[in-house]
C-alpha cells in the first residue's frame, strides 16, 4: 500500500474517532505487519489484529440474540464490550461514554432506532457522530433495508450471521 494511502486511511480512521483503533492499525496499514502461512490451505493470512482496547456497545431486546453477538465479539477478540436492552439505555451509554462500534438490532420495523441513528449522525445526542454502526435485523424486507440505509447507519447484517461474517464486516469499516 502506498504512502499517500496510508496517510488517507489513517486520517480517515481519526477523523471518525478511532485514535485506539490506528495505533493498532498502523502496522498493518505500513506493511508491518506479521504473515504466515495456514496448514489448510496455501493462501497467505494476516495475522489478527487485537481488540482489545475497542469499545463495543449492543443493543438488543433479545437476551438470547444480545449473548450470541457478545460471544462473536469475544471470539474475534474484542473485550469491552456493553450490553444494553432498551433504546434509552443505548442512547444513554452513547452519551456517557461512545463506543468505537455500535451494534444495534432493528426490532418491529426499525422506526425508532432508524430516528435514534439519524439523531446520532447530525451531531444532536452525541459527542462522537462518527461511531461505527451496524445495525442487525431478522427482517429481510426492502422497507427496512431502504430506512436503515437513509438513517446514516454503517452496515446491515441480517441475521443468522457467522462470527467470520461480522469480523468481515468491521474490519471493511475500521
Amino acid at each position: 500500500m502506498s504512502q499517500r494511502r496510508v496517510c488517507r486511511r489513517q486520517t480517515k480512521l481519526r477523523q471518525r474517532g478511532f485514535n485506539k483503533l490506528t495505533n493498532l492499525l498502523d502496522p498493518l496499514l505500513t506493511g508491518q505487519a506479521a504473515f504466515f502461512r495456514t496448514n489448510k490451505k496455501s493462501a497467505w493470512v494476516m495475522g489478527r489484529l487485537s481488540y482489545d482496547s475497542a469499545d463495543v456497545l449492543i443493543y438488543d431486546p433479545v437476551p438470547a440474540n444480545r449473548a450470541a453477538t457478545r460471544a462473536a465479539l469475544y471470539a474475534l477478540g474484542f473485550r469491552r464490550t456493553v450490553n444494553v436492552s432498551t433504546l434509552e439505555a443505548f442512547v444513554d451509554a452513547i452519551q456517557r461514554n461512545p463506543p468505537d462500534i455500535a451494534l444495534c438490532e432493528a426490532d418491529e420495523g426499525g422506526e425508532q432506532l432508524c430516528g435514534t441513528i439519524q439523531q446520532l449522525r447530525q451531531g444532536g445526542t452525541c459527542i462522537n457522530p462518527f461511531i461505527v454502526i451496524i445495525v442487525t435485523a431478522w427482517d429481510k424486507s426492502s422497507a427496512l433495508i431502504n430506512r436503515v440505509v437513509s438513517s446514516g447507519a454503517d452496515d446491515l447484517l441480517l441475521r443468522p450471521f457467522s462470527t467470520a461474517v461480522l469480523g468481515n464486516r468491521i474490519e471493511a469499516h475500521i
